[in-house]
């Protein structure tokens, strides 16, 4: 099944999470000032116009990225502020970057990006988006490159964790999976597992990102999951993992609706979503410790906001 379109959920809450690790594990990798990969294996669009139908349809960027836009610069934590800023400049756009815009936002032509995307629609509008000047969005940030140094993605309509399992280890090792599927199959929580653990097995220094969603009913396949990889990490050279979690609501608050149902309303599709790493960056916990306070204090539900690091 196919039906998954980012577009109705682009710059809520599990974006901020995801969007904020990833700029802050870019800037990492780039502040060395040598040559890294990037692998997305569900790419998605790579940009989304929050003004579009579909975003308005659930508002859930209202009370995601439009709600931290408009905080002052001055309240918000320090790490927060590359992400907030590269949200800001695309914003005076009505538009909202995914993944593949942030990783060609911070990388340059001697690195390597490879996007994977299964869904027929989403690749030809991913492509059609990484055809787009960076510079047309202006920013203060020191990575934007310019159009003579620009990464050219290289993006593939195939199935991203096979892509993953086949283009790995990169020629450039050093570097970084973002895997982030819709979860709309179950079997999604095995594959993504297998996947993390088979890749890991090659590639060891590779730095691994898997977003879940928190979900009442998937609590089994997410703990099931977690186990997975973290038994890959442990084996061989072992390597660091950390797991954190951002929650809007309560596990009980969430209730399986329709995207119809839902529209409106406030109780969540999601309560939360968690990040897990394998081979996290130095300092990266460091940072979620003094980001995530404020994000589950500003983007929590009645002031059930939580978060959790380990």
């Amino acid at each position: 099944m196919l039906s998954y379109r980012h577009a109705f959920h682009a710059g809520n809450h599990a974006d901020i999470l995801k969007h904020f690790a990833l700029c802050a594990v870019l800037e990492k990798l780039q502040a060395k000032n040598k040559s890294f990969s990037v692998f997305d294996t569900h790419a998605g669009a790579g940009l989304y116009n929050l003004e579009s139908e579909m975003a308005l349809k659930t508002g859930e960027n209202i009370s995601g990225i439009k709600k931290l836009c408009a905080c002052d610069e001055n309240i918000l934590p320090q790490e927060l502020l590359p992400y907030i800023r590269l949200c800001k400049a695309y914003a005076e756009h009505s538009l909202y970057p995914g993944s593949p815009e942030i990783e060609r936002y911070f990388m340059c032509q001697d690195d390597a990006l490879v996007l994977c995307e299964l869904h027929n629609t989403e690749i030809e509008i991913l492509k059609s988006n990484m055809h787009r000047k960076i510079s047309d969005f202006k920013t203060t940030s020191a990575y934007k490159p310019t159009s003579e140094n620009a990464v050219k993605a290289q993006i593939h309509h195939r199935n991203g964790y096979e892509a993953l399992l086949a283009l790995t280890p990169p020629k450039i090792r050093r570097g970084l999976a973002v895997i982030d599927p819709s979860y709309e199959e179950k079997s999604d929580y095995l594959d993504a597992a297998k996947t993390i653990a088979a890749v890991h097995k090659k590639w060891n220094n590779g730095i691994i990102m898997l977003w879940y969603p928190l979900l009442a009913h998937r609590r089994q396949e997410i703990a099931a999951m977690k186990r997975t990889i973290t038994a890959a990490a442990q084996t061989g050279i072992i390597c660091e993992t950390l797991d954190i979690q951002l929650l809007i609501n309560t596990e009980d608050s969430h209730v399986e609706t329709s995207l119809e149902e839902a529209s409106g309303s406030k109780t969540p599709r999601l309560y939360g979503s968690g990040l897990f790493f394998i081979n996290p960056p130095y300092l990266l916990k460091e940072q979620f410790e003094n980001v995530l306070p404020f994000l589950s204090e500003k983007l929590g539900t009645d002031g059930k906001g939580s978060f959790s690091i380990n």
